[in-house]
């Protein structure tokens, strides 16, 4: 681990190690699960924006409104997913899982979501 310039090593204090038990860790899986799914549903952001091109309006005015109204929604959903992505807790998360495969890079195997049927549930986040 490197050490950063204010005296802490990965935001603990010198000298503390950080602990990354069963509930911390549990923690770290819940964060790259909300991560996953949002990068997942960040696959849809611009059929999402051309979908209202697909449709007849009244006006052109109307057809501009939809437009910018996608728009304007696919902005905030990448603009949420960075802030997940800058937030701390996103960022020691993905530090302790490289630090994890430096130290053992064997049986990593890789993650099918086909094993794990309920690994997402929209309406939770």
């Amino acid at each position: 681990m490197a050490q950063q310039g204010n005296g802490t090593q990965n935001g603990a204090p010198s000298g503390v190690s950080e602990s990354w038990e069963e509930p911390r860790l549990l923690e770290g899986m819940q964060q790259l699960n909300i991560l996953h799914a949002k990068v997942r549903n960040m696959r849809e952001t611009i059929p999402k924006m051309l979908e209202p091109l697909m449709h007849q309006y009244s006006t052109p005015e109307a057809a501009y409104q939809a437009f910018i109204k996608a728009v304007q929604d696919a902005q905030a959903d990448l603009s949420d997913f960075t802030e997940l992505m800058r937030h701390e807790d996103s960022k020691a998360v993905l530090a302790k899982a490289k630090e994890s495969r430096e130290q053992d890079p064997e049986g990593i195997k890789q993650w099918d979501y086909t094993e794990h049927p309920d690994w997402f549930d929209g309406k939770k986040t």
